[in-house]
């Protein structure tokens, strides 16, 4: 029991950093998409690189060491899925603005042979 209750106690010591590195990550991030970035993956990688600086700065000049690690490789993995996910999304986006360009292509050219 006093296991569960010394990974609780941690959790709860790691969830408010990770949430706060988390928000300064994004507006950090989307104050750099504002500049040049068009894509929601470099975005996110954009917050992940912020993220992990942040927490490493944390961690070398102020001795705080395991609960930002282990946030920040939180974070990491969730924003892993989120690049996984927006990358998925703009392929299958790709896909289908390919399909319909084709089929309009199909519809045009079969009017064109009905108009001949």
């Amino acid at each position: 029991m006093s296991d569960f209750n010394a990974l609780f106690l941690t959790s709860m010591r790691i969830l408010p950093t990770a949430l706060l590195f988390f928000v300064a990550a994004e507006v950090l991030s989307s104050a750099l998409s504002r500049l040049n970035y068009h894509c929601d993956v470099y975005r996110r990688l954009g917050s992940s690189v912020i993220f992990w600086v942040l927490a490493t700065f944390f961690q070398l000049f102020f001795g705080i060491g395991n609960i930002f690690t282990i946030s920040a490789l939180i974070f990491l993995a969730a924003s892993a899925v989120t690049w996984l996910v927006s990358i998925v999304y703009w392929l299958v986006s790709i896909v289908y603005w390919k399909v319909s360009k084709a089929r309009r292509q199909k519809v045009s050219d079969e009017s064109e042979r009905l108009q001949d």
